[in-house]
């Protein structure tokens, strides 16, 4: 997918209902959906610039609620200051409130008048959300949708580490991996070098050159592997910490030595830590392989 792909939502959302056949099928927007299909699923999903309509039944103040505290959206800084002082469309808002139900949070970069810039975590969520988009169409909700590719960079991934290569060996490789992207600065949501780093976006970004998906949210990425005692600890575990929500709210990879790399927080850069600077915050270790 190397251009960004443009649905004609009131029109689709028309003939889409034209009989009872068509209407009990899920109701996809074609070109989206053949866009979506000749991605890999290991790529990273397409962001989604998503324009409010103008028509919305529930009134600002519950939807703002709603919004600021639902689970199923992750809100960069801005957006959630937008929201919370009132700029943006209850129509902005009614389309975030209705995004599905999701294995991980939505993140929202984006949100001022009727424009929003989303992106799910992987692409059979992007799909469901494009699916549910249909009826925010129908009902004046949904006025307008973009797919935004997000570019990759072209580092040589080298050997594929995830097929029959030694398994220690992919940790072995994340690390030199990681440690290309020193220096880069951090920002809220990013995924790639291009566009910067939060702290999973680095690590799901890393992984998945090797063949290891990730989702791109600290409390799954949490879940997914099997955990690692401190003493235990190999170049390319996951190290967490700072317990928030149930869940770690910050995380890096460990390179040996007592040291992890990670993308702390806004102002900050790719960088290197000691383990002992984050003691009091430790959470606890994953190994995603």
């Amino acid at each position: 997918m190397t251009q960004s792909t443009v649905a004609p939502l009131a029109k689709a959302a028309k003939s889409a209902v034209a009989t009872p056949a068509e209407a009990a099928a899920p109701v996809l927007y074609p070109e989206m959906m053949s866009a979506l299909e000749q991605t890999s699923p290991w790529d990273l999903p397409p962001e989604m610039r998503l324009t409010a309509g103008t028509a919305t039944a529930v009134a600002e103040a519950v939807l703002r609620r709603s919004v600021l505290a639902s689970r199923s959206l992750a809100l960069s800084p801005q957006a959630r200051r937008n929201v919370k002082g009132g700029k943006v469309a209850p129509e902005a808002l009614a389309v975030l409130d209705a995004l599905p139900d999701g294995a991980s949070p939505y993140l929202v970069f984006s949100a001022r008048g009727t424009s929003l810039r989303v992106q799910a975590t992987n692409l059979k969520e992007t799909v469901g959300a494009i699916d549910g988009f249909q009826d925010l169409a129908g009902q004046g909700i949904l006025a307008g949708l973009r797919l935004v590719p997000v570019a990759e960079d072209t580092y040589d991934e080298g050997k594929d580490y995830a097929k029959g290569e030694r398994r220690g060996a992919i940790g072995e490789k994340a690390v030199q991996l990681a440690l290309k992207y020193l220096g880069i600065p951090y920002v809220w949501g990013g995924a790639t070098p291009a566009g910067g780093f939060d702290c999973s976006g680095l690590v799901m970004y890393v992984y998945g050159k090797l063949g290891v998906r990730l989702h791109h949210f600290t409390g799954l990425q949490w879940l997914e592997g099997s955990r690692v005692d401190a003493a235990l600890l190999r170049p390319g575990d996951i190290v967490f910490f700072r317990p928030e929500a149930g869940h770690p709210g910050h995380e890096g990879m460990y390179i040996g030595g007592g040291k992890f790399i990670h993308a702390p927080h806004t102002g900050d850069v790719v960088k290197i830590s000691d383990l002992a600077g984050y003691s009091g915050m430790y959470v606890g270790a994953v190994r995603p392989y």
